[in-house]
């Protein structure tokens, strides 16, 4: 997995959290250094903060589309309006910051139809 969040407080939680239940995570700290890090390792799933400096998630998100990454993708924001943004760009799972970690992990599961 791959985990980009400008949040240095909040991305190494999400991360420790995510490995308990057994996620390989690499983590990337904006949209720049997640497009490199994917290059170089592919993940089985993206969590993607929306609101980063630079690139945001939405445009690392259509790069990579554009290239012909298939990889899926769980959509992070504090935005009120990240349900519309996620399905104006075609991504299923999102979640809307503050949530709680079951969100997360069923958000992972139900992106890669993994069970529980």
């Amino acid at each position: 997995m791959l985990l980009v969040d400008d949040d240095d407080d909040l991305r190494p939680l999400l991360a420790e959290l995510m490995r308990w239940d057994g996620w390989e995570v690499v983590q990337a700290r904006d949209g720049c250094e997640g497009q490199a890090l994917f290059a170089s390792v592919p993940p089985d799933v993206l969590v993607l903060d929306q609101r980063m400096p630079g690139m945001t998630g939405s445009d690392l998100f259509r790069k990579l589309r554009a290239g012909g990454s298939l990889v899926p993708v769980v959509l992070i924001s504090a935005a009120p309006n990240v349900a519309s943004l996620a399905a104006n760009l075609g991504i299923r799972h999102f979640l809307r910051k503050p949530f709680d970690m079951d969100e997360m992990l069923a958000a992972l599961r139900a992106a890669c139809a993994r069970p529980a």
